[in-house]
């Protein structure tokens, strides 16, 4: 079951030639750099003995992530999932559109059609089963957004429950698009195209007037749409999500008019926009663990605000209690996770990149001074490449926790989690084999000194 192992630092060849070459200058200047350990804990000679161990006790389980930014995010994910591991996810967009151009005026053409397109990214930014069939509706928003305002992953905007247009398919991800205007033919890039079909939404487009005059008259009149997944939660490995391209030009609402013009009003880089992020675990084996803060042999992380593995490690601090509460200086650490292979056909992606973020008192994550990237898998995802030779966070927060230790006497450890990247909107999720026993097991490997 285990496919490979995630590390934070880098190959043990490359370890031990870095502290080689360390102690080499160290002993040769009798005098140890204090910004490279981290703490002024070392002594001026060569009396150095270093100890590696990776035999602490590690405690692991999988809470509820906390709510992430999504507002004005380049790419948006959007879809209705049931994952057999994680349950089901819906993730809905709420969006401005941009005037194309100032004193727009409909009133004496004939509209022939309203289409809201929605570029996706890529073929292969997506998670589930494209082979699945869902709805998407669209509303119009009764309340405006703001681009200098801050929207994450709980927030919602207000939206006259009336529909304006609908939606029902399969995400083609990979087909382009005919579009014909008159006698003319286009071809466009792969998109979900929601045809706008509301009679008092078409009219009020034809009836803009002045309201089209400015940007902020614009604004103003039509706040923008509500895009939200409506069909009913599928069955377990059915549903997909798929991330939509707004920095694109092809994402927007296109005005066709006059048998053979249009006018495309975008959502751009100057478009106020967020998600909406939803997850249930119900029924799920993960759910049975998200709040019973205790080790668990399986841990999980999910991106999109969904779950995220709490690692603390309560024997770290014998290393001062055994050593007669003694000054330990921590020189590396490396903590070692094994995951469970994907045994699926349908595709639930591997993270493209994982984190460490150190915990705070009250079991959130500290501010982004504690993060650090993690690592990234080669093309064929069995293996994981480190993307920093030195992980500072896990070496720093030994350190810290053991001085705290050594000075109070009191072992606080927050713990330290183990997320999917932040840095990508769309939907990845990974499995962890946490369990104690077997030829590869989870284990915080430490190379440190005890200062005499």
């Amino acid at each position: 079951m285990l496919s490979y192992m995630i590390r934070c630092l880098s190959a043990k060849t490359k370890l031990l030639f870095f502290l080689i070459v360390f102690f080499s200058l160290a002993l040769a200047c009798k005098k140890v750099d204090t910004e490279v350990i981290g703490k002024d804990i070392l002594p001026n000679g060569d009396n150095i003995v270093l100890t590696e161990t990776d035999t602490f006790e590690l405690v692991t389980y999988t809470q509820k992530d906390d709510s992430v930014r999504t507002d004005e995010r380049p790419v948006s994910p959007l879809g209705r999932m049931n994952d057999p591991v994680f349950g089901a996810t819906t993730t809905s967009i709420f969006a401005q559109f941009r005037l194309p151009e100032n004193n727009l005026d409909f009133s004496s053409v004939t509209i022939d059609s309203v289409v809201l397109s929605l570029r996706y990214q890529n073929k292969t930014a997506y998670c589930g089963n494209l082979n699945s069939t869902q709805t998407i509706k669209v509303f119009e928003l009764s309340e405006s957004l703001r681009s200098d305002s801050m929207y994450y992953s709980t927030s919602w905007a207000n939206f006259d429950p009336q529909e304006i247009g609908s939606w029902t398919g399969q995400m083609n991800l990979t087909d382009s698009v005919t579009v014909l205007q008159g006698a003319a033919a286009k071809k466009l890039p792969a998109q979900l195209r929601v045809h706008i079909t509301n009679p008092a939404f078409i009219t009020k487009l034809k009836n803009a007037g002045p309201n089209f005059a400015t940007t902020e008259a614009f604004l103003q009149y039509l706040k923008g749409v509500a895009i939200v997944p409506v069909s009913p939660v599928p069955s377990p490995g059915n549903g997909a999500i798929a991330s939509i391209d707004f920095l694109n030009g092809y994402s927007g609402l296109t005005i066709y008019y006059s048998d053979s013009l249009s006018k495309f009003f975008p959502i751009n880089e100057n478009s106020a926009r967020f998600n909406n992020h939803a997850h249930d675990y119900s029924g799920t084996v993960l759910a049975g663990q998200l709040n019973l803060k205790q080790n668990r042999d399986t841990c999980y992380a999910q991106s999109m605000a969904g779950v995220k593995t709490l690692i603390k490690f309560p024997t770290v601090f014998d290393l001062v209690k055994n050593n007669n509460n003694k000054a330990v200086s921590v020189l590396s650490a490396e903590l070692i996770l094994p995951t469970y292979a994907i045994n699926s056909t349908i595709d639930y992606a591997f993270p493209l990149q994982t984190m460490f973020i150190e915990a705070d008192s009250l079991g959130k994550n500290k501010q982004t001074s504690g993060v650090v990237p993690f690592g990234t898998y080669n093309s064929d995802k069995s293996q994981i490449k480190t993307s920093l030779t030195y992980s500072l966070l896990p070496k720093n927060y030994f350190q810290t926790i053991l001085d705290n230790y050594r000075k109070t006497g009191v072992a606080t450890d927050n713990g330290i989690f183990f997320v999917t990247s932040y840095n990508y909107a769309g939907m990845e999720r990974i499995i962890l084999n946490t369990a104690k026993t077997g030829v590869i097991r989870p284990k915080l490997k430490l190379i440190y000194t005890v200062v005499p």
